[in-house]
């Protein structure tokens, strides 16, 4: 059975392993949290995957979502 995680556990899950490591600052990892948060309602809504199985496609296309918002 496939297991869908909420938009704010997939962003968490992705800011967890960047922390510390990529991302050195709170405030940095806290608003790149809240950023994936949306991108992961965007896949959700649009059936796209998971925010993990992201395409650069799929990057593209929201990011034009957003432009035309």
């Amino acid at each position: 059975m496939v297991r869908f995680s909420s938009p704010a556990k997939q962003a968490a899950a992705v800011i967890k392993v960047l922390q510390g490591g990529v991302l050195k600052s709170v405030s940095t990892a806290s608003n790149y949290e809240k950023s994936l948060t949306q991108v992961a309602k965007y896949i959700q809504i649009n059936r796209l995957g998971s925010l993990r199985q992201m395409t650069p496609e799929a990057a593209k296309s929201y990011l034009e979502h957003r432009g035309l918002e």
